[in-house]
């Protein structure tokens, strides 16, 4: 009687069911409810910074949400590190300290003069009588041959997982790059201080990844049938994707237009935006449109990435950091990936202009 009993659960449980019958999805389902709402808190005051940072730059020690939101970010960065070397096989402690180092640093360390000039503390360091376009790309050099050389003389069967933590780790630090470089850099516009990029292209970001995850989880817990990447993730659902897509892509271009026409100063991607609205009111436009249909897909495929890392390495989560969830990069895969792709966009901008 209690294997019937366990074999309807686990059935119902499936794909192709309504797995809101389950009491192991619904003890999930609260649990998920819960650690969300903490996050949701945390994630408000966390943009807060870059918020108050530049819109009320002109009070006395303004600089301390910066530095309190860097902070936050280094942390963020840690335990991101420390989870993808644990899923990765480099979880000796000195490793984890060596490569958690380069990260920092890989992190902290300016790309060009024209992206920090007016990025926190950076303008005040006189960045272009000492920095070069070179000195980024060697760090890098040294953190590829450090986890390279390693490998080759003492762990040759890891091979595979020194590559994946070499470019998962690039694409975490960039990714929190972009969000630092997004919430606290500012630009003289009409006679007065505003944020270079918007915080509001962080929010806007953000927004449509956690609707694009919350309404493809329970659209694919509800209507969900036909899996969308049943090696890697076997309980995403194309029916669940659809639906995360839709609504992300209809408040995000919802979202960008308020904004576009209502608030400017506030707008997403501000100064690239502006550069070429100049140009085509409607090319800008265009770009909020295909900007909303694509970082829900980018934020989908940042988390088909880190579910086939954590498939590679026969793990269910990357840590259990947060009930219901798992670990950090269990949450902030798919925003993490999104910045990243968001970091490379901001990168052009910055030359272009």
């Amino acid at each position: 009687m209690q294997n019937n009993d366990t074999n309807t659960t686990e059935t119902i449980d499936e794909v192709g069911s309504n797995r809101f019958k389950s009491k192991s999805a619904i003890s999930n389902f609260k649990k998920r409810i819960i650690t969300s709402v903490i996050l949701l808190v945390f994630l408000v005051l966390y943009i807060s910074l870059g918020v108050i940072y530049t819109l009320l730059h002109n009070l006395n020690y303004i600089e301390v949400s910066a530095y309190i939101c860097i902070a936050i970010t280094i942390i963020i960065l840690i335990i991101s590190q420390y989870e993808i070397n644990n899923a990765t096989k480099f979880n000796k402690w000195y490793l984890q300290i060596i490569i958690i180092i380069f990260s920092i640093l890989i992190f902290l360390y300016p790309v060009n003069f024209n992206l920090y000039k007016n990025f926190s503390f950076y303008s005040f360091l006189n960045l272009g009588s000492w920095l070069s376009s070179w000195q980024l790309p060697v760090i890098i050099i040294f953190f590829f041959l450090f986890v390279i050389i390693y490998t080759f003389f003492y762990d040759r069967s890891n091979l595979k997982g020194a590559l994946i933590n070499l470019t998962t780790s690039l694409v975490i630090t960039f990714g929190l790059k972009a969000f630092i470089l997004i919430s606290l850099s500012t630009i003289e516009f009409n006679g007065k201080v505003i944020g270079r990029y918007s915080f509001n292209t962080i929010v806007w970001i953000w927004l449509m990844i956690i609707l694009s995850d919350s309404f493809a989880y329970l659209g694919g817990m509800r209507w969900g049938k036909t899996k969308l990447a049943p090696k890697i993730s076997p309980k995403k659902t194309w029916e669940g994707a659809v639906i995360g897509f839709s609504v992300s892509f209809a408040f995000g271009l919802i979202y960008s237009l308020l904004f576009y026409f209502c608030n400017t100063d506030n707008k997403p991607l501000f100064e690239l935006m502006t550069f070429v609205g100049n140009k085509s009111k409607a090319l800008e436009i265009t770009l909020y449109c295909l900007f909303s249909m694509a970082f829900p897909i980018i934020g989908l495929y940042g988390d088909l990435l880190f579910s086939w890392i954590k498939r590679t390495f026969n793990i269910k989560d990357f840590s259990n950091l947060l009930p219901g969830h798992g670990g950090l990069l269990d949450r902030l895969d798919s925003i993490l990936f999104s910045l990243f792709v968001m970091f490379i966009l901001i990168l052009v901008g910055s030359n272009a202009n």
